[in-house]
């Protein structure tokens, strides 16, 4: 049978969008990898499935997978585009804003002229909740990799991250760097690995990793940084095609508010 999908761009990382609301869809991990394939498949490096809510509370389900066809916690991006695509396609809403349910947790949608607004659930810095093994919490931790010392803050939106202080421009090795952060011991679960540079109190920027959603990253380097004191509580992500922008008051019960700026590409049908 044939799906209705449409690619959407989400500041550097490519998705592809799928409606399992009103169309009966599954996709193994073999065919999500087909499907990745640039050459024999559609091409992408992450896709999003949009599904019926399993809450009453909720308007939709997103899960987000891999190139690999491996389910990821790391979709902020993803869970945009799926609200974007839901938007643009009609599917059923009940409410205004989208609540989405995702491996990550609830997220509240709202899509605005200047964008798609998330309110993400609360970050743990609580080591043991993250999780992360250290004796206490601290702003900064160091990592032996790779033969140096690599300074770290770490942290869970929805999943692990290990957010790494970017003292200039060029990274050498970079993949390996984050392909041996991403595995070390003191991550029992492992994690999704940032490279940030400080521009001011107000913006960073985010070194592209590949496999790593962007604007995953994005939020959780700006919420390192808001609650260590490094930066103010409105921030500016550089990354990949764009700026993540985000607010989030590190004293208050507020949730995070996440704008992205995803851009739909292409309109389709796959064969599945």
């Amino acid at each position: 049978m044939k799906a209705r999908f449409s690619k959407i761009c989400c500041h550097g990382c490519d998705y592809a969008v799928v409606d399992a609301v009103t169309q009966r869809v599954f996709l193994s991990q073999s065919l999500i990898g087909h499907l990745a394939d640039r050459r024999e498949g559609i091409g992408f490096e992450r896709i999003a499935v949009v599904e019926p809510p399993y809450d009453p509370d909720l308007d939709f389900y997103i899960r987000v997978y891999n190139a690999s066809g491996q389910e990821v916690k790391d979709c902020v991006g993803g869970i945009g585009c799926g609200a974007m695509f839901a938007d643009r396609r009609d599917l059923t809403v009940t409410r205004r804003p989208m609540e989405i349910g995702s491996l990550c947790g609830h997220v509240t949608v709202r899509l605005e002229q200047d964008g798609v607004h998330l309110s993400v659930p609360d970050p743990v810095f609580q080591p043991s909740g993250v999780p992360f093994r250290a004796q206490s919490e601290e702003k900064t931790y160091i990592l032996q990799v790779l033969g140096r010392n690599v300074f770290c803050s770490v942290l869970a939106v929805g999943s692990p991250y290990c957010i790494v202080e970017q003292k200039s421009e060029f990274i050498p090795q970079l993949p390996e760097l984050a392909g041996a952060v991403s595995s070390h011991e003191r991550f029992p679960e492992g994690c999704s690995v940032g490279f940030c540079r400080y521009l001011s109190r107000a913006e960073i920027s985010i070194s592209p990793v590949p496999g790593v959603d962007s604007a995953s990253t994005a939020l959780a380097a700006a919420l390192a940084g808001i609650r260590s004191g490094t930066l103010d509580e409105s921030v500016s992500s550089r990354v990949e095609d764009g700026c993540v922008r985000v607010g989030w008051h590190a004293q208050r019960p507020d949730p995070a508010l996440c704008i992205l700026a995803p851009r739909a590409v292409y309109d389709g049908e796959i064969e599945i």
